[in-house]
Parts: C-alpha cells; sequence; structure tokens
C-alpha cells in the first residue's frame, strides 16, 4: 500500500506544478516588418519577440524625397506612429511614394526704366517671342507680372515676380535662353527721296553796302553787306533768311547756300549778286537725305541719329516736343564736315554739298530695359505625386523655414502644388510658382537651397 500511496503523492505533484503547464497570457508572438518603396520601420520597444497582448510603437520613417502612404498586412491606415497590439504572429508592411524632385535650370531677369504707354515689352524665351504692350498706368511691377504670366503659360516652364523683378524656371534642365528687349511706338525714319536740295555758290568780294538776293519761289531773301563781313558771312546771312521760311532749309557751307525745300516738290530758285559779284545755281551736285521723327517722346528715351559714322544722340527730357528733339540731333550733327543740317519741325535734313552717297541711319530707344541673370538664382522643382486627402498636411521646408497646407475637399495635386507655391512665393526673396502638379522654388540670392516636403494624415 505505501507503494501505491507515493505514486499518487508524486503524480498529484507533477500535475500541480506550474512549470510544466503554459498559460495562454504568457504565449510569445513574431512581429515582421517590410517596406515598398524607400524609407524604414522603427518599433518600440524592438525585440526578437513579444509577448500576447504587448504594444508595439510602429514609426514609418520615409528617405529623403519619399513620403509615407499607408499601412498594409495586419495593420491598415495611415496614422504615423501607430500602436498595435500584438496577439498573434503578424506582419506589417510600410508603403511610401516618391516626391519627385528635378533639378531646373533658372534665370532671372531685371525690368529697370520706366515703362510708358504703347511701348513693346519683348521677352524672348526659346526662340520665340512673347510680347507685352503697355497700358496707361502700368507700373514697372505690373509689366514684369505681365511678362512672367506669358512665361508661366508655356508648357515645362514656371515664372513668378518679386517688384520688378522676374523669374524664370525651365523644368526640362536645358540651358536658359532668355532675354528681353523694348520697342517704343515712336520711330525715326530715313527718307532718301522726299527733300530736294540746290546750291548756290557765291563769288567775289564782300563790299560793304552791296546788296546779295536769293530768290525762293519768287520770295527774295537779301542781305546788305556791312563793314568786316566775308563772303562766308553774306552766306549764313542768306541762309538765315531762307531757313525763317516755312517749308524751307537755308544753311550756308562755306560760301555756298544750301536751300531745302523739306517737303520735296519743285522750286524756283534764283540768285542776284551785286556788280563784281557772282551768284551760280546747282540743282544736281548735292544729295540729301532727311530723319522724320514720329512721337511720342516720353522723357528718358534717347533718341539717336547716325552720319557716316558719327553720332548724335539726345535724352528725352519732361515737356520736350518732336521739334525740340529734332534741333538737338541737328546741332549734333553740326559738326560733320562736307554736310549741311537742318530741322524744320520734326523732321531733320541733311545733305552731302559735293554730292555723293553716303550713310544715315536713326533709332529711337526706350528707357526700360532687362537684365537677364542666369548664373545667381537657384533653383528646385518638386511635385506632390501621392495620394491628395482631405485633412492632411502637406509640410515643405525651405532652408529650415516650414510652410503648412491642410488639403482641402476637392483638392487635387495640382492644386496642392499650387497652394504650397503660394505660401512660398511670399517669403521675400523666394520666388514659387506651379507648373500642373509640380511646383518649382527659387531662391533669388542663390546659394543653398534645401528643400523637404512630408505629408502627416489628419
Amino acid at each position: 500500500m505505501w507503494r501505491s500511496t507515493a505514486l499518487l503523492i508524486i503524480f498529484g505533484l507533477v500535475a500541480a506544478c506550474p512549470l510544466l503547464t503554459r498559460r495562454p497570457d504568457e504565449q510569445s508572438w513574431t512581429l515582421t516588418t517590410g517596406v515598398v518603396g524607400s524609407g524604414s520601420v522603427s518599433r518600440s520597444p524592438d525585440t526578437s519577440s513579444y509577448p500576447d497582448g504587448s504594444d508595439v510603437t510602429l514609426t514609418a520613417v520615409p528617405d529623403p524625397d519619399w513620403a509615407f502612404l499607408e499601412w498594409a498586412g495586419d495593420l491598415s491606415g495611415r496614422q504615423n506612429p501607430v500602436t498595435l497590439t500584438v496577439t498573434a504572429d503578424m506582419s506589417v508592411t510600410a508603403t511610401f511614394y516618391e516626391l519627385v524632385s528635378r533639378l531646373p535650370s533658372v534665370a532671372t531677369c531685371q525690368l529697370a526704366g520706366t515703362p510708358n504707354s504703347g511701348e513693346l515689352w519683348t521677352v524672348h524665351f526659346g526662340g520665340s517671342e512673347y510680347p507685352y504692350t503697355v497700358a496707361d498706368s502700368d507700373t514697372l511691377p505690373v509689366v514684369a507680372l505681365g511678362l512672367a504670366l506669358l512665361l508661366d503659360g508655356l508648357d515645362d516652364v514656371t515664372a513668378g515676380v518679386e517688384d520688378s523683378l522676374i523669374a524664370c524656371v525651365d523644368l526640362t534642365g536645358e540651358p536658359m535662353d532668355i532675354r528681353l528687349s523694348v520697342s517704343s511706338p515712336a520711330s525715326a525714319t530715313v527718307d532718301g527721296t522726299t527733300a530736294l536740295v540746290k546750291l548756290v555758290h557765291l563769288g567775289g568780294s564782300a563790299v560793304p553796302g552791296q546788296s546779295w538776293s536769293i530768290q525762293v519761289d519768287g520770295v527774295a531773301f537779301s542781305c546788305t553787306v556791312v563793314d568786316g563781313d566775308t563772303m562766308q558771312d553774306v552766306a549764313v546771312a542768306l541762309a538765315i533768311a531762307i531757313d525763317a521760311a516755312a517749308d524751307y532749309l537755308g544753311h550756308a557751307e562755306g560760301t555756298t547756300v544750301v536751300v531745302t525745300r523739306v517737303l520735296g516738290g519743285s522750286f524756283s530758285l534764283t540768285a542776284t549778286p551785286p556788280g563784281g559779284g557772282s551768284a551760280t545755281v546747282d540743282e544736281s551736285t548735292a544729295t540729301t537725305k532727311s530723319v522724320v521723327l514720329s512721337g511720342p517722346y516720353n522723357a528718358g528715351d534717347t533718341w539717336s541719329v547716325a552720319l557716316d559714322g558719327f553720332l548724335s544722340s539726345y535724352v528725352v527730357q519732361g515737356g520736350d516736343t518732336g521739334s525740340a528733339v529734332a534741333a538737338a540731333l541737328t546741332a549734333g550733327l553740326e559738326s560733320v564736315g562736307g554736310f549741311a543740317v537742318g530741322s524744320e519741325g520734326q523732321r531733320i535734313v541733311v545733305t552731302r554739298t559735293s554730292g555723293g552717297l553716303f550713310e544715315l541711319a536713326a533709332a529711337v530707344t526706350p528707357s526700360g530695359a532687362g537684365t537677364v541673370d542666369d548664373a545667381t538664382a537657384t533653383a528646385v522643382a518638386m511635385s506632390p505625386s501621392g495620394p491628395v486627402s482631405p485633412g492632411d498636411n502637406w509640410a515643405l521646408t525651405v532652408n529650415a523655414v516650414e510652410y503648412l497646407y491642410t488639403v482641402q475637399a476637392g483638392d487635387s495635386a495640382a492644386s496642392v502644388a499650387a497652394a504650397i507655391a503660394a505660401l512660398v512665393d511670399n517669403a521675400p526673396g523666394y520666388i514659387a510658382a506651379a507648373e500642373g502638379s509640380i511646383f518649382t522654388i527659387t531662391r533669388l540670392a542663390g546659394g543653398e537651397l534645401s528643400v523637404d516636403l512630408a505629408v502627416a494624415p489628419h
């Protein structure tokens, strides 16, 4: 009997021993994590196995230029970080999507001068021209915005402004080909056929008391010699008298009087010298051209006339008329030897008294201009290419400054890009714009431009 009793006691001890049984709450489980895309998953605590019912905090960590999308497997949703309760062997996958990043080319164009109504400010880009016509009240920043909008409408191009500075970004990364020109509605046109010129060659001596006379279309212009006069003085006096007549110019070249009918058409020219003198009319030797000016005459604009390599320029002052501009340009040409130069209203007449060909050109240059710099500014382009969910926060960090946009109902990737660009565009020293779902950021001063974009689910 003692043996049976002993066996029963031993069996009872074994059955009651806790080391020989495993309660359900002491079960251990494994947790496997993986990723789709570029990133990693951290967990806390981080062990090889977890007792049943353990809480584990999972954090999806995207690599640079990537963002967290969602959980899959034994976990769903977009909350990050998230706490998971381990109740079995589990597997969780974090999915990441790439934030498209590009290295575009960029150039800035600084506008200067005064825009005037009717002027054509044209940006030349990629071999094409995009003109903007200045309206009456336009300021320089308004013109800059008008030009930027023209560029911003092109494919693969964004453009924006800060005051009168335009920043243009080419998303293709091709070398920037851009310049700006300004043309005025005013003109300076060379006319080589209209004006008609004739010469009167004076000869003899200037005798005090004698009278010299030239008749133009029947009207006599005379001078009486006084003591000390030379024949050159006589020619000058006659030229001045003729020059005062409407539609005619008179000019003295040595002892030759140059008579021009400004608007062309035939005219009669005769001369009456005193006894002992001579006055020969020459209708065939001289050659003439004229420059016809047409306004407006905007202050700050530069008008110029080039005569056989000699340049006469004049910067318009406030209140100047066309006649004043023509007279100023004429004065600048009077020192050119061998030519007779005069002005009548808005027309400048140039005559080569010895005949033969000569070069005459004219131009008007507006005060407005644009200086292009394709070396200083730096730019980046990014795209929120992932899903757009209302309530999500898109956080853009530009050189350590964060800009936050909360997605609204109805938003698309393009509207999110535009909204993010608008936030940065308000920051001094930066110009931002959007092209579809791509936004560009330009740092005008150049240097480092660090940009990072992250999405935090609501």
